[in-house]
């Protein structure tokens, strides 16, 4: 079985700690991420406010 868990760092604890009793075969644990939001267009397709302000 594979498990993704979002949450901060004390959900993350409490999650391994009740499952480790079953048997875990691996963690893996990648930090904080982040991402870009999408280009939005506006009526005339010029990219909106948002879009610039990210440039």
């Amino acid at each position: 079985m594979t498990v993704e868990l979002t949450g901060d760092n004390e959900k993350i604890k409490a999650f391994i700690a009740i499952v480790r009793p079953l048997g875990i075969k691996e963690v893996v644990r990648s930090g904080k991420v982040a991402m870009a939001r999408a280009v939005q267009l506006n009526h005339d397709n010029h990219q909106g406010r948002r879009a610039r302000e990210a440039e």
